[in-house]
């Protein structure tokens, strides 16, 4: 499914992302890179353009969250993506190799584990992130 965005250029693109078809929507099933207000799990409806699947609206959030990282030092993304698993946080690596994207199941403690874990690394100049999709509150 295509996800239609606007990157930092103001250049018009489209992230495409895999989805499982549940009934007449379709539920999110990898990790957005660069879209924003899309969680892993969330189930959207879509339609059918010129032989793509669009995605039109979000129908259910998952209660998951989408954080993306931007690294400066590639050197650490394992190591990083290793504690992100600890966490119980899966991660997938983009095609820009220093930047990630991970999911923060709706059962893990984003405000009280995950966010002092990335602003931990952010304070220390080894990356910048972005709450692509916050759905913790």
């Amino acid at each position: 499914m295509l996800f239609p965005y606007t990157n930092e250029e103001g250049n018009e693109l489209n992230e495409s992302m895999w989805v499982k078809q549940i009934g007449e929507y379709y539920e999110i099933d990898n990790i957005p890179f660069y879209v924003k207000n899309y969680a892993c799990g969330d189930l959207v409806s879509g339609e059918m353009r010129q032989g793509e699947l669009i995605v039109e609206e979000l129908i259910q959030e998952s209660g998951n969250s989408t954080i993306q990282i931007i690294f400066y030092d590639k050197g650490i993304i394992e190591k990083t993506r290793a504690s992100l698993k600890e966490l119980k946080c899966a991660s997938e690596i983009s095609n820009i190799p220093a930047l990630i994207a991970f999911n923060v199941p709706k059962d893990v403690d984003y405000f009280g584990v995950v966010e002092p874990f990335l602003q931990s690394g952010f304070k220390a100049d080894l990356w910048d992130y972005q709450e692509a999709c916050l759905a913790h509150t």
